[in-house]
């Protein structure tokens, strides 16, 4: 960059052009853009957990001429020395003020744990759209009867009221009239979506996706017979703009094209999930007939591009909690333009229709003894119920979860460790059987479970230096621990390099417990005050069920032993996978589980935290760990 005598920086071009190696892809951008910003909007995928806001340290890009980019205070904190001297920069830091040659590492999204199934409730087929097949009945026969009150009088009685729009109208006269008759598609026995020549019954399928944060699935199920035809899902594309729902957010705030940018990646990707269930099956979208669709509140403000910006600012208020019918064609999707697209309804605030799917899949709503659901995340959404009524809440538990503020975090993809065990030294599985390069959440729960049983970590998460490590911790585990200068530079060293083929060496610092403890706090606070709220011991509870990606691949014998969820016995406790998807699959194929998910919608209470008095105290109770003997070993 070019500078005037006086030393100020010169205006320069207004426009930088970046390329981005080893894809090859060239941009123009504004000036002062940062890169990473760059990225995310030509679809370059740079690795992030904070939606580049400087807290993750994971989006690195190395600049071909280093010296051309100086590094900054945050680069030196999330960077080592080796890699500021190889040219390595934080790409949220770089300010596009000249050209710039950069090369972007993998950012590790391949082969990520994705989970499909969960917990499966039988109901009666009963969907919300129905085919029906009017056979051709010559026009002399019906002696100059209206083309439309012919088709109502063959229709079952239930059909009185009928509607058709005018669209379908001014085709009924060619349809009525084919030789091969004509199949009607009708939704709520009220209107028609569509006519077609012949008899396409058999060819009724509808489609249940789950929006999360992280991931979206998608389910193709046959609406004659309920059965699953197909499963898609892929890494939520919005994820460039954060892990964090609140790093979204901030994107669409005031902001109509950040909100299209995030609603138009949603929309292409449910394009791409939907062509993928479709071939699997060996249909084509002709056979679809309606989509439902569950998430948190902020995905659906951005898949209908509601304007999220006051969700987004305290008291966090939604534009809408009620269900939504919209048509494809209204959305963008590249289906038929009348199939309806029916969004299930949110409770309020952070707690969206994700969460009614997992009411409606697990039975909270209609269950006999009390019943407490859990959804880890970022956001961890606790539900308390029974039949007599229902309560929820969302806990701020941030994105240590997801890997971030985490010094070797990572999300669960290749190379991240998924499973610790501490029985005399660190055994330990990856995700891909290959060389382990970080640690991903429900290692964490491990970690944490190991080194208190171990006698590494006290009750209040203290590292203990050697000097005061317990007898009965075993040599081996002895010789992990640092002790650094201060207390909070001491650090456990999970793999040496070389072990399991590391490239390098992974830990887990005094600091990552503090984030780790911050993060199931705020969780296992959020249920303590849903229960004090409706006077509900640990006894009285029924059933304790974990629902989501999380939920499922965490050791709940380690979660009860780490106090992220009530220390009730073992049988109590059990995960239902992807109940949400489970949700949304059940208002699909079932009109009285939709009309149940609305009842819970607009029934269940909600329980904002933040401010309350006894949530800041159950936060500091429940940030500690239980007192336990150590015993050497998992």
């Amino acid at each position: 960059m070019s500078r005037s005598h006086d030393g100020a920086a010169d205006d320069g071009p207004a426009a930088i052009e970046i390329t981005f190696q080893p894809m090859g892809v060239t941009v123009e951008v504004p000036r002062g853009e940062t890169l990473f910003r760059a990225a995310a909007d030509v679809g370059v995928e740079v690795d992030t957990v904070c939606g580049g806001n400087g807290l993750c340290g994971k989006c690195k890009v190395l600049v071909t001429d280093e010296s051309s980019v100086a590094a900054k205070p945050i680069d030196h904190v999330h960077l080592n020395g080796d890699e500021i001297r190889d040219g390595y920069r934080l790409s949220c830091q770089i300010e596009a003020n000249e050209d710039l040659v950069v090369s972007v590492p993998p950012a590790g999204a391949r082969n990520v744990k994705i989970l499909h199934h969960g917990v499966q409730r039988e109901v009666p087929l009963r969907p919300n759209v129905l085919k029906i097949h009017l056979p051709f009945v010559p026009p002399r026969s019906r002696d100059g009867i209206a083309d439309w009150d012919a088709v109502k009088a063959v229709l079952p009685s239930w059909f009185t009221r009928v509607q058709v729009p005018l669209h379908w109208l001014r085709r009924l006269p060619a349809l009525i009239r084919d030789e091969t008759g004509m199949t009607l598609t009708i939704v709520r026995r009220r209107t028609v979506t569509r006519i077609e020549p012949g008899d396409t019954t058999i060819d009724s399928c509808g489609i249940a996706v789950d929006v999360g944060s992280t991931s979206i699935v998608g389910y193709l199920l046959d609406l004659n017979t309920g059965e699953e035809l197909a499963v898609a899902s892929g890494l939520n594309r919005q994820a460039a703009y954060g892990d964090d729902i609140i790093g979204r957010l901030s994107r669409a705030q005031f902001d109509e094209s950040g909100l299209l940018r995030l609603h138009e990646l949603l929309i292409d990707q449910l394009d791409d999930v939907f062509d993928e269930l479709l071939s699997a099956a060996g249909a084509d979208k002709s056979v679809v007939t309606e989509v439902t669709v569950v998430g948190n509140m902020a995905m659906h403000h951005f898949l209908l591009r509601l304007d999220s910006t006051y969700l987004g600012l305290s008291p966090y208020a939604p534009v809408t909690r009620d269900s939504v019918v919209v048509s494809a064609d209204t959305l963008g999707l590249h289906l038929e333009p009348d199939v309806p697209v029916y969004v299930l309804p949110n409770i309020a605030g952070f707690v969206g229709s994700d969460t009614v799917g997992v009411i409606l899949a697990s039975g909270i709503s209609t269950a006999r003894t009390p019943t407490m659901a859990v959804d880890v995340g970022t956001n961890g959404e606790v539900v308390i119920g029974s039949r007599d009524g229902m309560v929820a809440c969302s806990a701020p538990a941030g994105p240590a979860f997801e890997g971030a503020r985490i010094k070797h975090g990572m999300r669960a993809t290749t190379g991240a460790i998924d499973h610790v065990s501490m029985n005399g030294d660190v055994d330990f599985s990856v995700i891909g059987d290959t060389a382990p390069v970080g640690i991903c959440g429900s290692a964490l729960i491990d970690i944490a479970a190991g080194m208190l049983r171990s006698g590494l970590l006290d009750h209040t998460g203290k590292l203990l230096l050697h000097r005061e490590l317990p007898d009965s911790v075993p040599g081996a585990l002895r010789d992990r621990l640092v002790d650094g200068e201060t207390r909070k530079d001491s650090y456990f060293v999970l793999v040496r390099e070389g072990e399991g083929e590391a490239l390098s060496e992974i830990v887990f610092t005094q600091q990552d417990i503090r984030e780790f403890q911050l993060a199931k706090g705020a969780i296992r606070a959020g249920q303590m005050v849903l229960q004090q709220q409706v006077g509900i011991e640990d006894d009285d509870l029924g059933e304790v069920v974990l629902a989501g990606a999380f939920g499922t691949y965490i050791d709940l014998k380690n979660a009860r032993l780490v106090n992220l969820v009530p220390p009730i016995e073992m049988g109590r406790l059990r995960s239902v996978g992807n109940a949400a998807g489970v949700g949304a699959k059940l208002a699909l194929l079932s009109t009285r589980q939709r009309s149940l998910a609305e009842r819970i919608g607009a029934g269940t209470e909600h329980i904002r935290l933040s401010g309350l008095d006894e949530f800041q105290k159950a936060f500091t109770h429940a940030m500690r760990f239980p007192h336990i003997n150590p015993t050497g070993g998992n």
